[in-house]
């Protein structure tokens, strides 16, 4: 979270207690604003965050398991790979400590891994030496996932997430719901928002897109992904009261900012 995303996070906190439409409301708010409040909720924020995170990733490791055989590395808290790992627990890395952030290694041509295939190929078969080239095409396209391979696991990684979330949703008694962390992992799967989304990666490969007709589709994705995040926000499946609009309005901003959400690029 930047330190202008902290503000503007503070300015709506307090602006929605300044704008408690009750002094019930009013203190029910000031309660949350304690230092132990403050801090339980941002350690079971960001525990939940990191554990969805963990959960999207292992959707498209599995996904590449189940295509190639081997379970490639996950990075958590970096979109960067080549970050130094403060601590890995067999495939999985944690290269930073932002819980929204992953990276999922993709099957590339390794050309040490080509040219053992290419020999394998070649020993069991000399006559192949005729055609060397299509041969080596070959393996190189067994090495890498085809089309609709890498659109099953784009798909994967937010359904998975989403599948994660409704889990812990389960393991702690809550109603299965769509909250904040559900939304954004189907969004995530679903809406060609920016390129960090799998999304826009999956929407590019399937129907070919300008970026010019991607940086529309963004703009509506933005739209639906803002009222999606601010309804699962201020929405509570336990309790069903009405809350004037306007409080809904500035408990959601508020939420959006304090869970440093603002991250578009589209």
């Amino acid at each position: 979270m930047s330190i202008l995303e902290l503000i503007l996070g503070i300015l709506f906190a307090t602006t929605a207690v300044l704008t408690a439409p009750d002094e019930a409301t009013r203190q029910r708010l000031e309660a949350q604003l304690t230092p132990a409040a403050l801090t339980l909720n941002v350690a079971c924020e960001y525990g939940s965050w990191m554990l969805t995170t963990i959960g999207h990733e292992y959707g498209h490791a599995l996904a590449i398991k189940a295509f190639k055989g081997t379970l490639p590395a996950i990075h958590l808290g970096t979109h960067d790979p080549q970050a130094a790992p403060l601590f890995s627990i067999g495939n999985l890395h944690i290269n930073g400590l932002d819980p929204l952030l992953g990276h999922t290694e993709m099957p590339t041509i390794d050309r040490a891994q080509l040219a053992a295939d290419v020999e394998a190929q070649l020993a069991r078969n000399p006559a192949l030496r005729n055609n060397l080239e299509k041969v080596v095409q070959d393996a190189a396209q067994k090495l890498k996932l085809s089309d609709n391979q890498l659109k099953t696991t784009l798909l994967a990684g937010g359904l998975t997430g989403a599948a994660t979330r409704l889990a812990m949703q389960a393991l702690t008694r809550q109603p299965l719901h769509l909250d904040a962390l559900v939304s954004h992992q189907l969004c995530n799967a679903l809406l060609p928002l920016n390129e960090e989304f799998d999304a826009a990666k999956l929407w590019k490969l399937q129907f070919n897109l300008s970026d010019k007709q991607m940086s529309y589709l963004s703009i509506l994705s933005m739209a639906i992904y803002v009222y999606l995040y601010v309804h699962t926000t201020v929405h509570d499946p336990r309790n069903h009261k009405a809350t004037p609009r306007e409080t809904l309005l500035l408990l959601g901003l508020a939420n959006y900012y304090l869970r440093g959400m603002a991250r578009f690029h589209g």
